[in-house]
């Protein structure tokens, strides 16, 4: 399948990946994992199309994983196999996922949007650590906290559970950390 851009790395208002912007650089894991826990690595090309190869024709469902540093990580279900005429478990020879547009601002990987990622980028604001750097642009600056703004609180829909996001970590919040970083 084919990764839709994220917001970061759209060109203008449409969904499709700025020219400038090789999804193979941005630091991509992608992996599928069948129902026994075994995994299998997959990569991301200059196109955005995902592979991923020595997947057993299989009944059972798979999991889809593509983690993009500063992002949900996505997570998709899928079979490889199907039964045939005579009853055999065949492979799909290449099964196309519709794929959803990871969502910019969780940067400690908890599958929420909230007080603990704005507190990271506040960490390490100024300066070109990836996982904070949202946007891929070498800085983590205004620009990167503007997408934990837009999608504070929000949990990620794709994850099977979620923990509740937090507003408050140690009397800190959004509101103290945009004040003191400047950004009210």
């Amino acid at each position: 399948g084919t990764m839709p851009a994220p917001k970061p790395f759209q060109r203008g208002n449409s969904t499709s990946w700025d020219l400038q912007v090789d999804p193979s650089q941005l630091g991509v894991f992608i992996t599928v994992k069948d129902q026994k826990g075994k995994e299998y690595a997959g990569t991301i090309n200059r196109y955005a199309q995902i592979e991923v190869g020595g997947l057993p024709p299989a009944l059972e469902e798979m999991e889809l994983t593509v983690d993009i540093p500063g992002h949900f990580t996505v997570y998709k279900p899928f079979h490889v196999g199907y039964l045939d005429d005579n009853g055999n478990i065949t492979a799909h020879w290449n099964p196309e996922l519709e794929i959803e547009a990871a969502i910019p601002g969780d940067v400690n990987k908890d599958d929420v949007i909230d007080i603990l990622d704005a507190i990271y980028l506040e960490l390490n604001w100024g300066t070109n650590e990836r996982r904070a750097d949202i946007n891929f642009d070498k800085m983590v600056d205004a620009k990167d906290m503007k997408y934990i703004q837009d999608h504070y609180l929000m949990k990620n829909q794709t994850a099977s559970t979620t923990p509740e996001p937090k507003e408050i970590h140690e009397g800190k919040t959004l509101e103290d950390i945009l004040t003191k970083l400047g950004l009210n």
